[in-house]
């Protein structure tokens, strides 16, 4: 991607997530966010990374985009479910949290941040029996 041009900055790089993207895309991989930003941006954590992590249907690798680093881990088919969608972010963060983590408050949580619609369609996805028993409760 070719810098673009700004009459404040001067020429502004792209961004790395959409370098990433772009070379995602070219390779015919699927990308997902990481569960700890995924928690962090449903409102689970406040913590951020320090490195931008994504799920990748590719191979586990680092690739340095000008002066940053961007940690691409391969995951399971399940995590690309619903990818780039609310619902996709809220089923990454659930696997990030884990079985031991996920209390009724963070299911309430995240039952409120989605529509009725979108809960329903998380309900749906392929996810471990730990996490539908959690999350059946929560729709009565």
């Amino acid at each position: 991607m070719r810098p673009k041009a700004s009459k404040y900055a001067g020429q502004v790089r792209a961004s790395p997530v959409a370098v990433i993207k772009l070379m995602a895309k070219a390779n015919g991989e699927s990308l997902q966010i990481h569960g700890a930003e995924a928690a962090r941006l449903i409102g689970l954590s406040t913590q951020m990374q320090v490195l931008a992590t994504f799920y990748t249907s590719g191979a586990t690798r680092q690739i340095h985009v000008g002066n940053t680093t961007v940690r691409l881990r391969h995951a399971s088919k399940d995590r690309f479910q619903y990818a780039d969608t609310k619902i996709g972010l809220a089923l990454t963060a659930l696997h990030y949290i884990g079985k031991e983590a996920l209390s009724f408050e963070v299911v309430s949580h995240i039952q409120k941040e989605l529509s009725d619609v979108e809960f329903k369609a998380l309900q749906t996805c392929q996810m471990p029996e730990w996490m539908r028993a959690a999350l059946t409760p929560a729709s009565s």
